[in-house]
């Protein structure tokens, strides 16, 4: 069975249960479409200083 890393957070008086797995999925597709938008961003830039 596969296991997950779980943190339980309380807050006022509701306790949640975060998927820690699926937390670091969520900021590495984040900074993967960060990079992405970067490297956009440089090769317009580039396309840019060709043309002139």
């Amino acid at each position: 069975m596969e296991q997950h890393e779980i943190r339980l957070v309380e807050e006022d008086n509701t306790i949640y249960e975060i998927d820690m797995d699926c937390v670091k999925r969520k900021q590495l597709a984040a900074k993967r479409a960060m990079e992405a938008e970067e490297k956009r961003k440089l090769d317009l830039e580039n396309s840019k200083a060709k043309e002139m």
